[in-house]
């Protein structure tokens, strides 16, 4: 096998494989395989240093077989070939195989987690929805306490944590110029579905005005709500040609921009970023997953020690968060502080 590049690397250029098989490895995790011949890889991380203005480190390993073909792709060459739809669309494509070989990895590794490390991913992502609830209440409210507590636990491994797991459904924001729109408009009357899951994925979504639900299985709670104009909603099913993962459904009256593959070069080729736009949001999802199964691992090793003392440093963490904004308000008959807190009351309670 020969090292193409290696995780924690800077990204100095994209790949492109003529042929053979690419292996890709998360470290202390399972591996996956590229065998697609003439694709190009590897360009997540330089979208992501590209959008994020700072070298964005590799987070996957990835050797080539001995008789495989590849050769690099130079940066700058890789930020013109972007803008044409075929280089565009495969090199999107193989960031969301990568991206779906990835979560497949991490829900693999989700199954296997202990009750009791379920609970601390809960109350790391907890963590995460309330500090920054603290911060947005600061920003109107002007309470100085708010942005202390902010502060004092934003710097916390279990914020970053929580944060991390948030990440992994970071959505594409797109704007189409108004010629763009008029033929892809379509209006969805409130209640009305969208896609059902399981649908063949021919078409993308994004979302001009509304509120849409997305629904797993038989759920009757939508398991996410999309409410962002610009949020691309389908790219994921559209470049792998797989069936829906989820049912989409009007909680109002929504205004979408319905793009179908037969209107996909169109579209791509008056909207130069298009497909960076989509691939940079997919690479840091796919990042992000990595980083989550990696943390995931470490918190297994750890626990399996046999000097462990199967402490929850995310718990700790909460219930501290509580007791600070508990003392806040008691101090401070803040409203929305109020509201703060009786959310982390209920979230304990579920946890538990």
């Amino acid at each position: 096998m020969k090292t193409v590049f290696k995780s924690g690397e800077a990204p100095g250029s994209a790949f492109f494989l003529e042929k053979g098989k690419v292996i890709f490895m998360i470290p202390g995790a399972e591996s996956f395989e590229l065998t697609t011949a003439n694709v190009i890889f590897g360009a997540g991380e330089v979208f992501l240093t590209w959008k994020d203005g700072f070298s964005v480190v590799r987070s996957l390993t990835a050797e080539a077989a001995d008789d495989a073909v590849f050769k690099p792709i130079p940066v700058e060459n890789l930020r013109m070939q972007i803008k044409h739809y075929n280089v565009g669309f495969n090199i999107a494509r193989q960031i969301a195989l990568e991206l779906r070989d990835c979560n497949r990895v991490l829900q693999r590794t989700m199954d296997s987690m202990s009750s009791r490390q379920r609970r601390s991913h809960e109350y790391a992502k907890v963590v995460a929805d309330i500090v920054d609830s603290l911060l947005g209440t600061w920003k109107e409210k002007r309470f100085p306490s708010l942005k202390t507590i902010h502060d004092e636990f934003a710097g916390s491994l279990t914020y970053k944590y929580g944060v991390s797991f948030r990440n992994l459904a970071s959505k594409t924001v797109i704007k189409l110029d108004g010629e763009q729109l008029g033929s892809l408009l379509r209006t969805y009357p409130a209640g009305s579905c969208v896609c059902q899951q399981g649908d063949e994925g021919d078409e993308l979504y994004i979302l001009e005005s509304g509120e849409l639900g997305i629904y797993v299985g038989e759920n009757e709670k939508p398991v996410a709500m999309i409410n962002q104009p610009g949020e691309v909603i389908g790219e994921m099913s559209l470049l792998l040609r797989e069936p829906r993962s989820a049912r989409m459904k009007a909680e109002t009256e929504c205004v979408l921009s319905v793009i179908r593959k037969d209107d996909l070069k169109s579209v791509a080729e008056a909207q130069p970023s298009f497909f960076l736009d989509i691939g940079t949001t997919l690479a840091r999802r796919m990042h992000q997953s990595a980083e989550v199964i990696q943390e995931l691992l470490a918190t297994k090793a750890a626990d399996a020690r046999p000097d462990c003392l199967i402490e929850d440093p995310h718990k700790d963490t909460f219930v501290a968060l509580e007791k600070r904004i508990a003392q806040e308000r008691h101090d401070h008959d803040l409203p929305a502080l109020k509201e703060i807190h009786e959310r982390l009351r209920k979230a304990r309670i579920a946890i538990v």
